[in-house]
């Protein structure tokens, strides 16, 4: 994210590159109606011809200040998998009146050519339904009617919502699942109120305009000079979910708001911004987060049990053993306060946000130098350190500081190893809350993913058939995700979905080793058949990666805009020992090869050679993601990288009969 602008009356990068298209609703073009592919991306199923949104403010004597948005989007139906972009939803919302919001003026219709002629099809009331989803939130659905290939569809409708419901207009998004010609967003703010505007994304503003205008509220006293935005992004590729990518809030280009200061005429003037100091002493002051914190006569037992350990280091280390052994945490990632800790310490479950908040408090009755970091999850976006915004967080972990040591603690899951950062806390940046203030701290990763996996295999020609053993071990994140799946499941459901996952190995005597002690690299190891028609009796052409290789490149675009975000470093080694039948000589081996990307980012090693004393090959490979966050710029080495990756496990040794 970052800061386009300040309150409402200061903009950056004033210039205009590109004039406002000048598109009227229900006029339709004969080059639209005709368009039948969108040459910048051959493979949309639709794309946005035009979309604009127009927003102003007013006034209603019984409900106060409303924000109106007319919305306007033409969209082409590009092929038949693209024809759902004809059922249209319209959330609001409705509690009591003055709080909630209005869908007026719909109106639409669709175009198709038929017998050489373009043929209008309105849309119909009856095509127009309202919805009831809970107590408070509604959605319009829309069938726009004769929604074929080559279709052009259009529509759009007003929305009023009081600042009783909400205090700022929608964000706006420029990018969406299908590319767009033109993106316009216009809006015109009174004066009297007071936003900062936040851009987010990687498109440049095609059109960044503002004047001063004067703003007829119905209201002498509130008519007011305002200022006129328009901003407009021209030629928006379509937002794709791509492979190691947080949320999607991170990246997709938008324009969002705050409201920062009102200044209403005969109003005493209101501050809702607020500084990051601010925010700290809120939440120590805050009845379900720094009250929280306080000394709690239901801890005491736990201080006087753990008080006797002199060493401070084991004390830390027994405390967080008996916390994420006793307590249980469920998945709620929505919150970064407890309401009731002493409840869930009778319990012994609660939110991951509640148990640490518990261990922060505890911890500091025992002396230690322990407070909460608040941060956002992953899935949730990243937080933005220009603007103290409390609702953006949503987790909060422990951290220790012990004799210049930071070790950061999290109850989130039995199965982390003490110190350990969970990966859906792996979002850059958090801010440590102590009693005298506050301060930003990177979140980083402290184990990496690690397995070694290693196959024996005998070669039984006859049978058109290979037979063998497998093991695998692992740790760091790699342990911590399967010791999870492994007693959420059970044993049982855990082999069975592992044998289904495998199935063209015919898996027995499967054992899994360690998974109760989280201090200790997990095993996992079976003996195998396999059946390949590559194996005869005269010949063999067999793939020595038997399982865990990439068959396909996980990074199919030919450029990226975005960080690749693989949270956390991985290292993967591979080894098999493969047999030579009796009466079989080797024909071809796949080459040894090395590759690496720059900075040692990542890195591949492939060996496979014949080991005469043993009359076997032997196959070693080592895949290493040594940087968690990749930048675009390094994206097409990486993705070249793993096209190496790929060609090379999919190499064959080849065997023939003497």
């Amino acid at each position: 994210m970052k800061k386009l602008l300040l309150p409402a009356l200061i903009i950056l990068n004033l210039t205009a590159f590109s004039q406002v298209p000048n598109i009227k609703f229900g006029v339709i073009s004969s080059e639209e109606i005709k368009q039948k592919t969108y040459a910048i991306d051959t493979s949309a199923e639709a794309v946005v011809l035009y979309e604009k949104s127009d927003v102003s403010f007013g006034y209603d004597d019984n409900y106060g200040f409303y924000i109106d948005s007319y919305l306007h989007i033409r969209k082409k139906v590009l092929k038949k998998s693209g024809m759902d972009r004809g059922e249209i939803v319209i959330p609001f919302y409705r509690s009591s009146a003055g709080k909630e919001q209005y869908i007026t003026d719909i109106d639409g219709a669709t175009y198709n050519i038929e017998n050489g002629s373009m043929v209008k099809n309105e849309l119909k009331k009856q095509s127009i339904f309202s919805e009831k989803i809970t107590n408070t939130n509604y959605k319009i659905k829309v069938s726009m009617p004769n929604v074929r290939e080559g279709s052009i569809i259009e529509y759009k409708y007003k929305k009023r919502s009081f600042l009783s419901v909400k205090d700022k207009p929608d964000t706006w998004y420029f990018q969406g699942n299908d590319p767009t010609l033109w993106s316009i967003y216009d809006i015109t703010i009174p004066s009297y109120l007071y936003y900062q505007m936040i851009s987010g994304g990687y498109l440049p503003l095609n059109i960044n305009t503002q004047e001063t205008v004067s703003i007829n509220m119905g209201h002498s006293k509130l008519n007011a000079s305002g200022l006129h935005y328009i901003f407009g992004v021209k030629d928006a590729p379509a937002f794709k979910k791509e492979p190691y990518l947080t949320s999607r809030e991170d990246y997709i280009s938008k324009i969002e708001f705050e409201l920062s200061q009102t200044m209403i005429p005969e109003q005493l003037t209101k501050i809702y911004s607020t500084t990051w100091p601010d925010l700290d002493n809120t939440l120590n002051q805050h009845e379900y987060f720094g009250k929280r914190l306080k000394k709690q006569k239901y801890l005491s037992d736990l201080v006087d049990a753990f008080k006797v350990i002199a060493d401070k280091k084991e004390r830390l280390q027994k405390v967080y053993d008996y916390m994420s052994r006793n307590f249980s945490a469920d998945d709620s990632y929505n919150s970064i306060y407890a309401e009731d800790l002493k409840k869930v310490f009778t319990n012994k479950k609660g939110s991951p946000t509640e148990l640490n908040l518990m261990l922060v408090a505890l911890l500091r009755e025992l002396d230690f130098n322990a407070n909460p970091v608040i941060t956002s999850t992953r899935d949730n976006g990243r937080i933005n350190e220009f603007f103290p915004l409390i609702d953006r967080f949503n987790y909060t972990y422990c951290q220790v500081n012990l004799n210049d040591e930071t070790i950061n603690l999290d109850l989130s899951s039995p199965f982390l190893y003490f110190g350990m950062i969970p990966e859906h806390c792996l979002n850059s940046t958090g801010r440590l809350i102590t009693e005298k203030g506050g301060e930003f701290v990177k979140i980083a990763p402290t184990h990496r993913y690690n397995t070694l996996e290693e196959f024996k295999v005998e070669l039984l020609p006859m049978d058109n058939k290979a037979k063998g053993t497998y093991n695998i071990s692992g740790g760091g994140y790699y342990a911590a995700d399967v010791r999870t799946d492994f007693f959420k499941k059970g044993e049982k459901t855990y082999n069975e979905n592992l044998i289904s996952d495998n199935s063209e190995l015919k898996i027995s005597k499967l054992v899994n080793e360690k998974m109760d002690n989280k201090n200790e690299a997990i095993k996992t190891n079976f003996e195998f058949e396999y059946e390949d028609g590559g194996i005869m009796e005269d010949m063999i052409y067999l793939n020595p990666n038997l399982k865990g290789r990439y068959k396909t490149n996980p990074f199919k675009l030919e450029e990226r805009k975005y960080p690749v975000d693989f949270a956390y470093s991985q290292d993967h080694t591979y080894k098999c020992e493969i047999a030579i039948p009796k009466g079989f000589e080797v024909v071809s081996l796949p080459a040894s090869m090395s590759t690496i990307i720059s900075g040692k980012a990542a890195s591949f090693v492939y060996n496979c050679v014949k080991d005469e004393s043993k009359n076997s090959i032997m196959v070693v490979s080592r895949l290493v993601i040594k940087d968690p966050i990749i930048s675009p710029d390094l994206y097409p080495d990486l993705k070249l990288f793993f096209d190496k990756v790929v060609n090379k496990q999919d190499e064959q040794i080849v065997l023939k009969h003497k």
